[in-house]
């Protein structure tokens, strides 16, 4: 709707009376004309409003998207493109934690980086087969992040910034310094770069 649409529906909204004057210029009128003029740009501007509450979409509200969740924080490597700060607002937004092999699997996803984690098992005599790996026992405690390869931001119309580079590759220090952070405690991480 548009600022007169919503100028004739708080008109006819308005309490019968004398102190509610709808003449064209009495200052009440011009009060619900103030209103329907912020009404009916906020009612143009609806779509980018929803875009705004999405950190995956914000452009205007991703410095304040960055402000809530405390971003860039230590693992960031600066300076980051728009996708980058969208992409690590995401990220932290829908964290949740966790310690499984599936959690950090997703996290990666959600920071651009398609990986597999191997796990590896100590030989015990008694528990392991002919033919499985002589792992020692604190193997169990080892876990190898698989990256293949470094992430690559093109330049992309509605996704990047003006004064951006058209290429930037990135290697996964974020990404390590990010699993670092949450790691279990008593287990080893080592990256594997293909």
């Amino acid at each position: 709707m548009d600022a007169v649409a919503y100028q004739q529906q708080l008109r006819a909204l308005s309490p019968p009376g004398l102190a509610w004057n709808l003449e064209p210029e009495s200052e009440y009128s011009k009060l619900l004309q103030s209103f329907s003029e912020a009404l009916g740009r906020f009612d143009g501007n609806v779509q980018q409003i929803i875009e705004e509450l999405d950190p995956r979409t914000a452009t205007e509200l991703l410095p304040e998207w960055e402000r809530l969740l405390a971003l860039p924080d230590s693992c960031a490597v600066l300076p980051q493109t728009l996708q980058q700060r969208r992409e690590a607002a995401h990220s932290k937004y829908i964290s949740r934690g966790g310690q499984s092999k599936a959690y950090f699997i997703s996290l990666a996803k959600s920071l651009g980086y398609d990986i597999t984690i191997d796990t590896y098992k100590p030989c015990i005599t008694g528990l392991s087969r002919c033919g499985d790996h002589l792992n020692p026992i604190g193997s169990r405690f080892i876990w190898r992040v698989n990256v293949p390869g470094e992430r690559i931001y093109n330049f992309r119309a509605g996704q990047s910034a003006c004064g951006e580079r058209l290429l930037k590759i990135v290697s996964a220090t974020e990404l390590e310094c990010v699993f670092r952070k949450l790691q279990p405690s008593h287990s080893d991480l080592f990256f594997n770069y293909s």
